[in-house]
């Protein structure tokens, strides 16, 4: 019972757990995509093979098996495969990040998916596709080191917004000689 609570308290401690990290914004982005797409019922199981060679292709994989899996089919990534095939292309896949609000006390992120999709079966194409998708959310900047994942390029995120420093220091720095000034001079 004791572990419960501690938990419990140290879960409350801690706002990050109410925000998405970035690999699960740019998840729900890519779902957001698929979820519309049609797969025909009489397929049991589906190949799955990327179309070019990319960085992103495991994440944009494995939520396209996640999907298939949950509508019941079964998937395969095994290029021998001769059955009726989901071949993919990442068209669009990262996140932008600009600080709002006042002193940019907040982050507004966005992360955007987009790939190109080709249904074939026994080498005949049944179906091309564009799909797009996306997830938005807005979170202290606070939080920032938390969420991101800095590692890996699809989910790095640079944050735009003001740099109050440079407005700022350029301000300060004239109030100080000003002062130095004024006091010189009214010395003598």
């Amino acid at each position: 019972m004791r572990g419960y609570i501690l938990l419990a308290a140290l879960a409350l401690a801690s706002p990050c757990w109410a925000f998405r990290t970035n690999v699960q914004a740019l998840r729900e982005a890519l779902r957001e995509a698929v979820r519309g797409m049609e797969v025909p019922a009489s397929w049991d199981t589906v190949g799955l093979k990327p179309e070019e060679e990319d960085d992103r292709n495991w994440f944009v994989e494995a939520t396209l098996e996640e999907f298939l899996t949950e509508g019941g089919h079964r998937v395969t990534t095994d290029t021998s495969f001769s059955g009726p095939t989901l071949s993919f292309r990442v068209l669009k896949l990262g996140l932008s990040c600009r600080k709002v609000g006042l002193l940019g006390r907040y982050v507004e992120r966005r992360a955007d998916a987009e790939l190109a999709l080709r249904w074939t079966e026994g080498g005949k194409v049944l179906k091309v596709e564009n799909l797009k998708g996306g997830y938005s959310d807005r979170f202290p900047s606070s939080l920032l080191p938390e969420l991101a994942h800095n590692q890996d390029p699809p989910f790095k995120a640079e944050v735009e917004g003001r740099d109050w420093g440079k407005v700022i220091e350029p301000f300060v720095v004239s109030v100080v000689v000003g002062g130095l000034l004024y006091l010189f001079y009214s010395v003598r």
